[in-house]
């Protein structure tokens, strides 16, 4: 009687052991965002022939600098486990699509939480995490997609067609650096956002899994 517990006891444990070791995937994603600023210029009145030609060489200065185009690399380093990512975004430089001008862009390191399919973030310098305002969308089916670090994916958008993401089913729905989505269907592997002075591409980097 006393071996049959025993055989039953160990047996019991190899089969829950493995259900309580969660599973935790490790991601880079790169983004790039290409725009083209909008300044508002405003000068005081001139009072001498100096100050009028500088405030037309800076009117000037701006406006050119309105018709040229900048990216801005960012970084997002994501930890997931189960069901809730940890996602880390930091600058990774910033330039004129000439590589004529650099931009001195401070971004502060800034840190997200995904818990389910709601966003977290932490209000002002506090150690509380709210939840991110906004609108979280639904997306739709458009076609396949391609092969992104091994994994097949299918390309979805939603209502308004701004918003591009390529999706791979077989992974998890932790895997999102930023897209608010209503019916999340696996890892967000890739997104384009577009706007009339802006798009923004983020694609996964590299995954790890543990």
């Amino acid at each position: 009687m006393r071996i049959t517990i025993l055989i039953f006891c160990l047996l019991r444990g190899f089969i829950i052991f493995p259900q309580e070791i969660s599973q935790i995937y490790y991601a880079v994603y790169e983004t790039e965002i290409k725009t083209k600023p909008k300044i508002q210029f405003t000068s005081t009145k001139p009072v001498t022939r100096e100050d009028s030609i500088l405030t037309e060489f800076s009117e000037l200065f701006m406006k050119n600098l309105e018709q040229t185009g900048f990216i801005i690399k960012i970084i997002d380093s994501l930890t997931i486990r189960n069901d809730t990512s940890f996602i880390s975004s930091t600058a990774a430089g910033n330039k004129s699509e000439d590589q004529q001008i650099t931009l001195n862009i401070n971004i502060e390191n800034n840190v997200r939480i995904l818990t389910g399919s709601i966003f977290m973030s932490k209000r002002d310098s506090s150690q509380i995490y709210v939840p991110v305002s906004g609108e979280y969308e639904k997306f739709i089916y458009s076609e396949a997609g391609a092969t992104i670090l091994g994994y097949d994916t299918e390309v979805f958008i939603n209502e308004s067609e701004t918003i591009k993401i390529w999706v791979c089913k077989s992974l998890s729905t932790g895997l999102n650096p930023k897209i608010q989505i209503s019916n999340p269907m696996g890892g967000i592997l890739k997104c384009e956002i577009r706007s009339p002075d802006q798009i923004t591409t983020t694609i996964i980097k590299s995954l790890i899994k543990s």
